[in-house]
């Protein structure tokens, strides 16, 4: 554990069964300033479903911001597609699908075992995503009770989901990326893997962020997302930023998205509870990562 201006940061934290290698870091308000119980971030990276890491930069500046307004966050790993040789350029030798999923699926049971340890809210978990992890985050907030993708018992809820960047429809696109494969019938996978497949009106509210100058995910796939949140009444919010190349952060010279994200989660995961007068609103202007 590190502490960094009274944050708490726990790394490397097992969440998984033991046979897996996968974990999480686990970042704490501090508590002379947040009172709790904390409403909870966990963030998904992203990379393809192949690669990416819970501590890069992009990652660690999105737990910093979010830490210090309040929020508990653990960033996690999560089991990731293997290839003979390079990475989507050799053969896939075993698939992240569907243990991706329920890795995501089992950091939302773990956050909520752990309430009392870490003072948090477990009625109050939003999913922020990044890419595949985006892709990873909207599909475990629609499949709570599903009957093949949910394979955990009991209902861990997910109150709202920032998505940056994502996969909305597999079948379009999900294919480059080899998801699915070796599975018995890729094409059904991608399919049932697709949030398309699952948005509905009971769909928690869901902030969108994208460019128009992404050469990595068509900005088309948020645009039709969008398209059906409105037709479907699921409360919403949305940045298009114009020329950010693909993976921008929280926080770039395309744009500074930490008041839209903020307000975003207050609305919809609730507002942090203050220690004391003048806690809350000091968001973060630091370059400095936590360590």
């Amino acid at each position: 554990m590190s502490h960094f201006a009274g944050i708490s940061v726990h790394r490397d934290v097992p969440f998984l069964a033991d046979d897996r290698g996968e974990s999480l870091d686990a970042y704490l308000p501090d508590p002379r300033i947040w009172r709790g119980p904390h409403p909870v971030v966990i963030v998904v990276h992203g990379g393809g479903w192949a690669k990416g890491d819970k501590s890069e930069h992009r990652q660690i500046e999105i737990a910093e911001v979010l830490v210090t307004n309040g929020y508990a966050v653990f960033s996690i790993n999560y089991r990731l597609t293997e290839f003979s040789g390079e990475i989507l350029k050799s053969p896939v030798t075993r698939s992240s699908w569907p243990d991706c999923l329920n890795d995501c699926r089992e950091a939302l049971r773990f956050v909520s075992s752990q309430a009392e340890v870490w003072n948090l809210d477990p009625a109050r978990i939003a999913l922020f995503g990044l890419s595949a992890g985006a892709h990873l985050a909207l599909l475990t907030s629609l499949t709570t009770g599903h009957p093949i993708l949910d394979v955990l018992h009991g209902r861990f809820p997910v109150a709202c989901v920032v998505y940056f960047y994502g996969v909305f429809d597999l079948p379009q696109i999900g294919g480059r990326w080899k998801f699915g494969e070796r599975h018995a019938d890729p094409k059904a996978v991608r399919r049932l893997a697709s949030p398309a497949s699952h948005l509905c009106p009971e769909a928690p509210p869901i902030f969108v962020a994208h460019s128009r100058a992404d050469t990595t995910i068509p900005v088309a796939q948020s645009l039709q997302l969008l398209e059906k949140l409105g037709a479907l009444g699921v409360p919403h919010r949305s940045r298009i930023l114009e020329s950010a190349p693909h993976g921008f952060g929280i926080r770039s010279e395309f744009g500074d998205l930490r008041p839209e994200v903020l307000a975003f989660l207050a609305d919809h995961a609730g507002p942090p509870v203050i220690s004391r007068s003048g806690g809350r609103g000091k968001e973060v202007h630091r370059q400095q990562p936590l360590s």
